[in-house]
């Protein structure tokens, strides 16, 4: 009897055991599923950081920031410029493209749109699409009406057939606004207008990612478009964090809190992340220049003298050292200095001399100097050091007599203020290359009549419209110019400097700042564009206990409670709030 009750107990013994390891076994496999399953959550979603403003999530209206950021994501291009050379553009939404006259000299680029793509709502991407998207955008955004004047018409010749007519056949224009990484050449479904309404996130173009949500200051979210014809991005969500200030940005990029953080960080945030091991600072020549614009509309800034004592009152190397920090070099003419017909000649004119500046103020009848207001704004650099920036200015032209005001406002209204061209007489400005030509940076600057001219401050010049025309008949595609077409370089270059249109400064310094396991993301100077959707989050390591490690805990706590809800497949897309 006792014999048979121990064996009993052994038998149950040993099934209670077997059972317990078995559920050990079982909650254990949960437990790495489960894990697992979240691992691949945070490799699939990539939490990017920024300062930008955001205006409207409509991919035609916003002019500046994450406007320009939003469209490409969600929206195709005709064209894509290449990442690392610039000049050079891929066929896209376009199959292909020539260049081509009519028989009464017109020039018109016949555009072979590529079959089979729809857009995001199935209705066709074609030749209509594009004609009806370009024609829209000055509508609903009057500030790129001029960016739209590097043709001249439009006309669908069939379904995929599109001719851009223009004024010539000089092309950079037209591919550099209408690339992918500006929202001005953005396409989109005409259908999905028509139903829109004013919620311009159900606009929708046949791009790499989607709309989810948008939450006015807090975030945008997308996700990966499954069928998106040139391969599903690597990358499925896509959290956009919106940040007040650089400060906050940077101390949620140390802590793991993103992955990457987009524009701007202060030169010190730059130059302190770059000693960090967990943080990848990327940093490439850049298309972008600073210069001081002077509007001669304003006495006595008419005066040749005047504007010949602001060159020589400015000292470049000042800024370069206490507001870039070594993260920009010197500007000697707008055109840089690794473009074709680069010359220094404003440099060599205009050596930093304050005391000869002070004895043109006196031949100009000012010994005494004279009151006026410099204006500057953040589009160009965070608010701490574009006020810096002016203050040292100010500073500069204090020591030859000028006594400038500062005078501060939002990119919204300062761009109003400089296009109205009676309200500054003198401004902080900042210009980046469209095209990798010396045309794009002397063009805008200096032609004052018809399409894209910035005439506010007053400059004007009979022949040097001629030349800047000249120089555009002699472009070449291939880039075998004539020998004439640097001839005409040198002139407008010596021209810009012997007028003083304008003061150049520095040349700034592209970035992308991001962890250290994010790969294959990279920053890049011929575009605006960011390759999100080409970036890989490489897994960390666990520590000995098996749990995750910072950042993963970190971000896992944020996509969980927020991503998870807003990307479920159920979920419907949400209006700004």
């Amino acid at each position: 009897m006792n014999k048979k009750i121990v064996a009993l107990g052994i038998i149950v013994l040993v099934i209670v055991a077997s059972s317990i390891a078995g559920y050990v076994l079982y909650t254990q496999s949960e437990k790495t599923r489960l894990a697992q399953e979240r691992l691949k959550q945070w490799q699939d979603t990539l939490i990017v950081g920024t300062t930008m403003f955001f205006e409207n999530p409509d991919p035609s209206a916003g002019f500046t920031g994450f406007d320009e950021v939003a469209a490409a994501l969600t929206h195709d291009y005709l064209w894509t410029i290449d990442r690392n050379t610039a000049g050079i553009y891929h066929p896209h939404i376009a199959e292909s493209w020539q260049m081509k006259q009519t028989a009464e000299g017109r020039y018109y680029l016949e555009v072979n749109i590529r079959k089979g793509l729809k857009f995001q709502d199935g209705t066709p991407v074609n030749a209509q699409a594009v004609k009806s998207s370009w024609e829209r955008a000055p509508i609903v955004d009057p500030r790129k009406a001029s960016y739209y004047s590097s043709f001249q018409q439009l006309v669908v010749t069939d379904d995929y057939t599109l001719r851009i007519y223009m004024k010539s056949s000089f092309t950079p224009e037209l591919f550099s606004w209408m690339d992918q990484g500006e929202n001005y050449g953005v396409i989109y479904s005409p259908a999905s207008v028509e139903k829109a309404g004013k919620d311009g996130m159900k606009i929708v173009g046949n791009g790499r990612y989607q709309w989810k949500e948008w939450v006015t200051g807090e975030r945008a979210v997308f996700t990966a478009s499954p069928d998106y014809p040139w391969g599903a991005p690597k990358i499925k969500n896509l959290i956009v964090r919106f940040f007040a200030d650089p400060a906050s940005m940077r101390i949620a990029l140390e802590n793991g809190e993103i992955d990457i953080a987009l524009k701007d960080l202060t030169k010190e945030d730059i130059l302190a992340l770059q000693t960090n091991p967990n943080v990848v600072v990327e940093l490439r020549p850049s298309g972008f220049s600073r210069y001081f614009m002077i509007n001669r509309k304003f006495k006595p800034f008419d005066n040749i003298l005047v504007r010949e004592a602001l060159a020589y009152a400015v000292n470049v190397s000042e800024f370069i050292t206490k507001t870039q920090r070594g993260l920009a070099s010197p500007a000697y003419s707008m055109v840089q200095d690794w473009m074709k017909y680069y010359n220094p000649i404003f440099h060599q004119m205009y050596p930093y001399d304050p005391a000869k500046a002070k004895q043109l103020l006196t031949q100009a009848g000012y010994p005494n100097g004279f009151d006026t207001a410099l204006w500057y704004s953040t589009r160009y650099d965070v608010a701490d050091t574009e006020k810096n920036t002016a203050t040292i200015f100010q500073s500069q032209l204090a020591k030859i007599g000028i006594r400038a005001d500062l005078k501060f406002a939002e990119w919204g209204a300062f761009v109003a203020y400089r296009s109205n061209g009676t309200v500054m007489p003198l401004a902080l400005m900042g210009w980046k290359f469209d095209y990798p030509d010396a045309d794009s940076q002397l063009y805008a600057q200096m032609q004052a009549t018809g399409g894209r001219s910035y005439d506010w401050y007053g400059y004007k010049n009979s022949t040097v419209e001629k030349l800047l025309a000249d120089e555009r008949q002699m472009w070449s595609a291939t880039g075998n110019d004539p020998p004439q077409r640097k001839l005409i370089f040198d002139e407008l270059q010596t021209e810009l400097a012997r007028d003083v249109v304008l003061i150049p400064l520095w040349h700034a310094s592209e970035y992308e700042i991001f962890r250290s396991y994010v790969k294959n993301y990279h920053a890049y100077w011929t575009t605006y564009y960011h390759d999100f959707q080409l970036a890989e989050k490489e897994l960390p390591k666990t520590s000995s206990a098996g749990a995750l490690e910072v950042p993963v805990s970190l971000q896992l706590g944020f996509v969980t409670n927020v991503a998870e809800r807003i990307l479920c497949s159920d979920m419907p897309s949400t209006a700004s709030r």
